[in-house]
C-alpha cells in the first residue's frame, strides 16, 4: 500500500526497478555532490518534498538526465523535468552547454 502511494504500482517488479533507480539517482549525487549515500539520499527526500514529487519518479528522472540529456529525458512531465532543472541543472549541464528552452542544457 505504501509503496503504492510512492510509485503508483505495488506490484514486485516496479518495486525493485524504482529501488534500482533509487540507487542509481544516490550513485549520480554522489559523482556530482562528492557526497555520501546517506547525504544523497536526504537531498532525493528534500527535493521530493519540495516539489511535492514521489521520490522514485524524481529518482528516474534524474538518472534519465543525467544518462542522456533532454533526448532520453523527453517522456519526463513538465513539473518533473523542472524539478530536475531546479535541483541538479547546473551540475549535469556539459561545460559550454547552452539551453535549448525546455528548461534542460543540451
Amino acid at each position: 500500500m505504501v509503496l503504492s502511494l510512492l510509485t503508483g504500482s505495488d506490484g514486485p517488479v516496479s518495486s525493485s526497478l524504482s529501488a534500482r533507480s533509487l540507487d542509481i539517482a544516490k550513485g549520480v549525487l554522489i559523482v556530482l555532490r562528492g557526497c555520501d549515500a546517506a547525504a544523497a539520499f536526504d537531498e532525493l527526500v528534500a527535493a521530493s518534498r519540495r516539489h511535492r514529487l514521489p521520490i522514485f519518479t524524481l529518482a528516474d528522472a534524474l538518472v534519465a538526465v543525467a544518462a542522456g540529456g533532454t533526448r532520453r529525458a523527453a517522456h519526463l512531465s513538465a513539473q518533473v523535468a523542472r524539478a530536475v532543472e531546479q535541483e541538479w541543472g547546473p551540475l549535469l549541464a556539459p561545460r559550454g552547454a547552452t539551453d535549448t528552452g525546455d528548461g534542460l542544457a543540451e
